[in-house]
């Protein structure tokens, strides 16, 4: 495993102006679980081509957060004891505000101006990483919690349970493009968390996988203390788990800004 730290240290780095700090629970008994809180069901095991080795590493998992400065991220026990597992990159910049465009410039290399969180649909003819990694033949997946059905195209959604919006579009880059929501098997890739553990349990990982955590596990309407709370129960066992991390596994986690 080569794990990436990614602390902002940009001048778009902030608090979310909507945080509300809480105590973190578990949605579900282990990140290797699914759960009701999660609303999806799954829809079985993914199907990915064969392994395509690469030259240094075989799988990339990103996992972003939000709203996070340098200093208020290293504070946390967490991210100290990531950074010593891996390699901290603290020349890391978000590219503008709001959140949205550094997710769509994550996937498509490019933000095309863009500086709202509205309901944006980037044209089809517009590539993204998708485009190169179906070329190659290289699985690829997202992993969204609290969205409620693979593919969703849905501004956000709010949970049933709780009357809480926990799954927001601006979160999910690739289903802004409409190269992958307007075409079905590509839609059916973008998955959630009921999927994960399916996925997971049966060693299906995806070679290129994005993880976004519900608004609140990624710090967004809380703060990054719960978010670290959330990574202590969700990526820390995960680490230790071969059906997600091996020595060929390259681990990004950062925040969008």
């Amino acid at each position: 495993m080569v794990l990436l730290v990614a602390l902002l240290s940009a001048a778009f780095a902030h608090s979310a102006s909507a945080a509300v700090a809480s105590t973190f629970t578990a949605p579900a008994p282990a990140p290797t679980s699914q759960s009701p809180f999660y609303v999806g069901s799954s829809n079985g095991t993914i199907q990915n081509s064969p392994l395509v080795s690469g030259q240094v590493f075989d799988r990339f998992i990103q996992i972003w957060l939000e709203n996070t400065d340098f200093s208020s991220a290293q504070s946390q026990t967490v991210f100290q004891e990531l950074s010593k597992l891996g390699i901290t990159l603290n020349q890391y910049y978000a590219l503008t505000h709001t959140s949205e465009p550094n997710y769509i410039a994550a996937v498509g290399g490019d933000f095309w101006g863009l500086y709202n969180d509205d309901f944006e649909q980037i044209p089809a003819n517009m590539s993204t990483v998708v485009d190169l990694l179906d070329e190659k033949l290289i699985s690829w997946s997202e992993y969204q919690e609290n969205m409620p059905e693979d593919g969703y195209t849905g501004y956000n959604y709010t949970n049933p349970q709780d009357g809480y919006t926990y799954y927001v579009r601006k979160h999910n880059p690739l289903i802004i493009y409409n190269s992958v929501s307007q075409n079905s098997t590509r839609a059916a890739r973008i998955r959630n968390f009921n999927d994960f553990a399916v996925d997971l349990g049966n060693n299906s990982l995806s070679q290129w996988v994005f993880v976004t955590p519900n608004i609140r596990d990624d710090g967004h309407d809380t703060d990054v203390a719960y978010a670290s709370e959330w990574l202590n129960w969700w990526l820390m066992p995960l680490l230790n788990d071969t059906n997600f991390n091996t020595e060929r596994t390259l681990i990004l986690l950062t925040f969008d800004e």
